[in-house]
């Protein structure tokens, strides 16, 4: 950021206000065939979870990322998935919603100052870890109300 302050603030603003997203990991149960699995993933983009991206697949194994997450709401994506999971016509055994880390906020943003080559966070760069296990650089655990600055 060249030395200059970019952001500053509790760690939930910094994240709903820079890369306000999820990512939705889903598993079919292990009979399920390719057929079945395309309906979950037609479910999931035109129904469930409208506006997301599938952004991996392996076999039984999917992973969608949903931007902007606000205007969808937690409660609804919970309510949509799991109706998803209850019907006889989807073949989904479990699922699971993380939200965006900390260090993707500071990637975005060191990204956005590089000169603006690249504004989104590139998939490798997703890393689910949670922001509770980030540490300052003395070693003391960063808390959820604590604030950050970048």
């Amino acid at each position: 950021a060249q030395g200059q302050l970019l952001c500053l603030g509790p760690v939930q603003h910094l994240k709903t206000k820079y890369l306000d997203g999820y990512t939705i990991d889903v598993f079919c149960f292990v009979n399920s065939t390719q057929g079945q699995v395309d309906h979950v993933v037609d479910g999931m983009l035109m129904h469930a979870l409208a506006g997301s991206k599938l952004s991996e697949r392996h076999g039984r194994f999917l992973r969608f990322d949903l931007t902007k997450a606000s205007l969808v709401g937690l409660g609804t994506m919970f309510r949509n998935l799991e109706q998803l999971k209850k019907s006889p016509h989807f073949v989904v055994e479990s699922y699971s919603i993380s939200q965006c880390s900390l260090e993707q906020v500071f990637v975005k943003l060191s990204n956005q100052q590089g000169g603006g080559v690249n504004d989104s966070i590139s998939h490798e760069e997703f890393t689910q870890e949670p922001a509770s296990t980030l540490h300052h650089t003395d070693g003391e655990r960063i808390g959820e109300n604590e604030e950050i600055a970048v």
